[in-house]
């Protein structure tokens, strides 16, 4: 599964269903933080169907 850190901005894929902090270890980023990609590409057709591993995706349609 994959998901997008709201504090760094980056995506990363992970094992568990939902991660309780940021994949990255300089990013504090807490279970708040994190969003599934899935909800982050619904809202963001644009964005690809499968992040690129850290690669950052600022945020838009805040």
């Amino acid at each position: 599964m994959y998901f997008w850190c709201s504090k760094c901005f980056r995506a990363f894929s992970s094992v568990e269903e939902y991660p309780f902090e940021c994949y990255f270890p300089d990013c504090d980023a807490g279970i708040y933080d994190i969003k599934t990609w899935e909800s982050i590409q619904e809202k963001n057709p644009s964005l690809p169907e499968i992040p690129q591993q850290g690669k950052v995706y600022p945020p838009q349609n805040r």
